[in-house]
């Protein structure tokens, strides 16, 4: 059986920290945001973000809100521009689109929420 010198193992550790900091600086959060068009149809606009892969095939919802939880009314994925479209029943309430939080590769593209759309 072998012994390893407290030298060795400091050297271990440090070869392991390295590499575990080496992981996450190659990992990136990447901000994205979510617009919604004014006029008809009723609900459509653009994800944007600063890399072009945080763009398409991105996942947006429209909701309702409701007392005791929101109601999905529509999803859809974005195009290669960012740009997505739900169609939906207006009706009187509170609504506002979101889009989910994606993984692509190493990076990590955030989700955003729309600010509240008011429909009377």
């Amino acid at each position: 059986m072998s012994r390893r010198t407290p030298k060795s193992i400091v050297a271990a550790s440090s070869l392991v920290a390295a590499g575990v900091f080496a992981a996450t600086a190659l990992a990136a959060d990447v901000e994205s945001k979510i617009v919604v068009a004014d006029g008809p149809p009723a609900f459509h606009g653009k994800v944007k973000s600063d890399k072009e892969k945080c763009v398409e095939l991105r996942t947006v919802k429209v909701l309702k809100k409701k007392f005791g939880g929101n109601k999905l009314k529509g999803k859809d994925k974005t195009d290669m521009d960012g740009k997505w479209e739900v169609v939906v029943n207006l009706r009187s309430g509170v609504y506002f689109a979101k889009v989910t939080e994606a993984e692509v590769g190493n990076t990590t593209c955030l989700g955003d929420k729309s600010e509240d759309i008011v429909v009377d």
